[in-house]
């Protein structure tokens, strides 16, 4: 079933007034007035965007902000206030994700949460150089120049990963900062509990293999997607999206709510041409994610609202995010052609007729 099919013209409307024409005799009696419809008590429903998951992890960004640990850390920076799939997986899954920024530009502190975790946690991060003896039981802690990662598991279940810049320094000063901030992050969340029902786990892992294809990707056909951009294209594997080694807390809450990436190329070895995200149930993100991207909003038939940002001269990249039947696609695109968005609108609606990517159970 194509949940993504777009509106049919109103055929029957014609067919009904062509049927209902008739030959009028001028002489014949008026017809009896009829008493006027009394209106419906029924109003017909609007349809409502889905709403925005609970969050389970009781505190928020500018309560972490406010520890005096922290303060100093972020002192001068600004939260970031983008909004992209990457985000709304952590929402989605009941967690938390914080992001500063510092005026240079450069990222001083960033963390995700991720509730009843016990049976997914993993303690790892992406450095080379990692402490497991650092003050935070079952942590570790990892630092190379001025940056810092840290991944450790709080007494009531929360996974907390993230990393933290100390500008300038070198060595143990490094690791210091690294330590002080995320012994601040683990002493603030270890005493909370979550809240509300426990987050879906029910998808399958993903690989960390860059050549690993979801059936759907493998399996569809794609050639209307192809005629758009006047090429052929074949099933490709994506890896952008891929962890260093390890499933962190954004693969593993991607995992549990179905979340798959899917590539197309126009050769076997070659980068994808068309990538394609889907976020099962994430059309509650919609509103959000247009106003806060820097592309504008356009219409796209069979999609309930969409946003583009094309860059580029002969061949421009595309970064499109369409929501259609509660759900999100994420599409980067190499569509040729000047940078707008007409030369983008064909790919687009073909992407959007393809099979449906969520199946309705």
């Amino acid at each position: 079933m194509n949940r993504f099919r777009p509106l049919v013209g109103l055929v029957a409307v014609s067919l009904l007034l062509v049927s209902c024409a008739s030959t009028v005799d001028p002489e014949a009696a008026p017809p009896p007035a009829s008493t006027p419809e009394e209106p419906s008590s029924t109003p017909t429903p609007t349809p409502t965007q889905p709403e925005e998951p609970a969050g389970r992890v009781p505190t928020d960004c500018d309560a972490v902000a406010a520890l005096p640990e922290i303060s100093p850390t972020i002192d001068g920076s600004s939260q970031e206030e983008d909004f992209t799939q990457h985000h709304a997986v952590i929402v989605q899954a009941g967690g938390l994700e914080c992001t500063w920024t510092g005026a240079d530009g450069l990222g001083v502190l960033g963390f995700d949460v991720l509730p009843d975790a016990a049976e997914v946690y993993v303690a790892g991060t992406t450095m080379s150089e990692q402490r497991s003896d650092f003050p935070v039981p079952g942590g570790v802690l990892g630092c190379e120049a001025e940056w810092c990662e840290f991944a450790f598991l709080t007494s009531s279940e929360f996974w907390i990963e993230g990393w933290t810049r100390a500008p300038g320094a070198t060595g143990e000063a490094t690791w210091d900062h690294g330590s002080t901030v995320s012994k601040a992050i683990h002493s603030h969340l270890d005493s909370l509990e979550a809240q509300g029902d426990p987050w879906p786990t029910s998808g399958e892992p993903i690989p960390a293999d860059s050549l690993w294809l979801h059936p759907y990707c493998a399996e569809t056909d794609v050639s209307s997607v192809g005629s758009a951009l006047g090429v052929t294209l074949s099933p490709s594997g994506t890896g952008s999206w891929a962890h260093d080694g390890y499933s962190g807390i954004w693969t593993t809450s991607a995992a549990g709510l179905g979340w798959f990436p899917c590539g197309w190329s126009v050769g076997e070895l070659e980068p994808p041409t068309v990538e394609v995200m889907v976020l099962p149930g994430g059309g509650w993100a919609a509103e959000r994610a247009v106003a806060a991207a820097n592309r504008g909003a356009i219409e796209v038939a069979g999609a309930d609202a969409a946003a583009l940002d094309c860059r580029g001269d002969d061949e421009q990249f595309c970064v499109v995010d369409l929501f259609a039947n509660g759900d999100w696609l994420q599409v980067h695109a190499l569509v040729p052609g000047v940078p707008n968005e007409e030369a983008a609108l064909p790919v687009l609606e073909a992407i959007v007729a393809l099979p449906d990517p969520v199946p309705a159970s």
